[in-house]
């Protein structure tokens, strides 16, 4: 699999006086700034730096630095450098594809941005590699979340009501799907927790087959849009990280690269089918079990530190969080309906703290650790469960065997 490198570009907005978009007014406070960002080609830095000729082909952050009441930098925009032409003058002309951010990002409360811009020179160098720091990983989960850069020439009229048709779409578009590996590789090195969680989720039903307000349900979002936008951020990564390019459909926002089927087969009326090769990899990593049964809807739902499984890629240790025993989350559901959202030991409620966001999240604690009886035990919700907070769930597995809920509380109350 090809490997990603990726660069900044540093514009100094108070030395050149503008913004690097276009028709700014750049009295404008950039806290208040709404970009346009759809994906263009455009050019987008000018540089003396011959490194760009070896970055053509690799991906680049565009930060800007600007003095309001003091210096704040920001990211601004995300691209792929696809051509580069030199001047009379010795600058380079940076082309690609790529995006503003609709609302840039305020770096300097992020952690590690005060080491990264020491090891950036306070971006006085301006282009630069920064594939050897850390917070180079930082940067990328924020261009993961928008349109990723990859060109796409076909494309297919499919409207958010109408019914995907995978065979249309592949007589029209050839386009493949990762391999197995590459699966594995993606999963270990790439995915979040709650991307591997939505997986597990899917793989878990019949056939690895659910509609997004099944995943919603089961994953206990107050919407399906929440499924919607985690299976399409899976695909996403998938895609930037292979460089596989799906079919694109025009959406509510205009054409767009179909991500999702990155990972599953799509259809309107029964949601997506998981890809044969997506579940093996998922096996093979031991993340799931293949001798299950299948009429049992199923959703892991709580870690530990002494539930990690170590994966192991090209000589790189990666820690994987999972269960030893997937929990029934019809239960799971059971429990939240009678005792609540709020923690069970420390009251503390993730809606009333986080908004529309966080409604509904919680985890569930079993008072029988699940090591110590059957995988056929049936579960009580309401005898059996309780919903805890990820803190709390965590300082309840602290000690082997978990301390109470009481004792627990306890300890909370006494340090008040």
């Amino acid at each position: 699999m090809e490997t990603s490198n990726y660069y900044i570009q540093y514009h100094n907005a108070d030395n050149l006086g503008t913004y690097p978009t276009a028709g700014l007014d750049f009295k404008s406070n950039i806290d208040l700034l709404r970009l346009d960002n759809s994906v263009r080609f455009d050019s987008w830095i000018f540089t003396r730096k011959k490194l760009v000729e070896k970055a053509v082909g690799q991906f680049c952050f565009l930060v800007v630095g600007k003095t309001e009441k003091i210096k704040k930098y920001y990211l601004w925009a995300f691209f792929k450098i696809e051509k580069c032409e030199i001047n009379s003058n010795g600058f380079y002309s940076v082309l690609g594809t790529g995006y503003d951010f609709k609302e840039p990002v305020l770096l300097n409360d992020l952690a590690g941005f005060n080491d990264f811009k020491s090891f950036c020179g306070n971006f006085g160098i301006g282009f630069q590699n920064i594939d050897n720091h850390i917070f180079c990983k930082t940067l990328i989960s924020y261009s993961s979340e928008i349109n990723l850069l990859n060109t796409v020439t076909d494309t297919k009229d499919i409207s958010d009501d109408s019914e995907l048709n995978m065979d249309e779409l592949n007589d029209e578009i050839i386009y493949k799907i990762p391999s197995v590996q590459q699966y594995q590789d993606l999963i270990a090195n790439f995915f979040s927790h709650r991307q591997i969680e939505t997986l597990q989720t899917l793989y878990y039903f019949p056939d690895a087959n659910a509609t997004a307000k099944d995943l919603a349900k089961a994953l206990n979002y107050a919407s399906y849009h929440a499924a919607n936008r985690q299976i399409g951020q899976i695909g996403k990564v998938i895609s930037q990280h292979t460089g596989i390019v799906p079919p694109t459909y025009n959406g509510k926002n205009g054409a767009q690269p179909a991500y999702f089927l990155l990972v599953g087969e799509y259809y309107k009326d029964t949601g997506w089918n998981m890809w044969d090769e997506m579940q093996e990899a998922l096996e093979n990593l031991n993340l799931v079990s293949g001798d299950t049964d299948d009429s049992i809807e199923r959703l892991p739902t709580e870690t530990f530190q002494f539930d990690e499984n170590e994966l192991f890629n090209e000589g790189k240790v990666v820690r994987v969080f999972v269960n030893r025993y997937e929990r029934n989350q019809k239960a799971r559901q059971e429990c939240i309906r009678h005792y609540g959202d709020k923690c069970y030991v420390c009251d503390f409620d993730f809606g009333a703290t986080y908004g529309d966001i966080a409604k509904g999240f919680i985890h569930v604690h079993h008072l029988t650790p699940l090591s110590e009886i059957g995988k056929t035990y049936e579960v009580d919700p309401i005898k059996d469960l309780r919903p805890v907070c990820p803190n709390c769930h965590s300082m309840l597995h602290r000690q082997n065997p978990p301390l109470t809920l009481e004792a627990l509380r306890d300890r909370t109350q006494n340090r008040r």
